[in-house]
């Protein structure tokens, strides 16, 4: 399957066109001058510094505890899926 690989300047603007408040889209904005050059430094801030703070702002919780999910069918090969 062939998509395009997005640069990780780009992605970051992708989340910052997602985001809705004015505040946290400049928050954004000066996350992006924190020398985000390749896709290294790019998981290295989404694991150090936005997931966290998108989680704690976004997580709830389940309105049930049980799980729907199925398991995967035997044979099937998720990089040829995706």
């Amino acid at each position: 399957m062939g998509g395009a690989i997005r640069e990780p300047a780009s992605v970051i603007r992708g989340l910052e066109e997602r985001i809705p408040c004015k505040a946290e889209r400049a928050a954004t904005g000066a996350r992006r001058t924190q020398s985000i050059a390749d896709y290294a430094a790019a998981n290295r801030y989404l694991e150090e510094s936005y997931l966290a703070q998108h989680n704690a702002k976004y997580a709830v919780e389940p309105a049930e505890q049980l799980d729907f999910h199925e398991q995967l069918a035997k044979g099937v090969d998720l990089d040829e899926v995706f």
